[in-house]
């Protein structure tokens, strides 16, 4: 038997969040988001993973913060080649959160 333990959100997600304040969030709350965002993005691509489908019903918000969720689409990968970055090798992201060197 096993059992899964996960961290309670109370917040929802990223994208309840900016909907329940009209839309917009203040300066303060997005760099915070944004800067926990990226040590979570940057905890998981140095252990060998790309989340693939980051958007803002992705992230969790709670008291501690922003969490990274929905590893669906993840990928394992190993070391980058040089001069290629992770979503070059798998066309990472989706619509309006898909990277600008996706796109070209």
């Amino acid at each position: 038997m096993y059992n899964l333990f996960l961290e309670y959100m109370p917040g929802g997600t990223l994208s309840n969040a900016i909907q329940a304040h009209g839309g917009r969030l203040d300066e303060s709350s997005i760099r915070d988001y944004t800067c926990q965002i990226l040590r979570g993005l940057d905890y998981i691509h140095l252990n060998g993973l790309v989340h693939c489908d980051i958007k803002s019903s992705n992230i969790l918000v709670g008291r501690g913060g922003a969490k990274i969720a929905d590893f669906g689409c993840a990928r394992r990968v190993g070391k980058r080649r040089a001069g290629r970055g992770y979503a070059d090798v798998y066309g990472a992201g989706g619509g309006a959160w898909r990277g600008a060197g996706v796109c070209q």
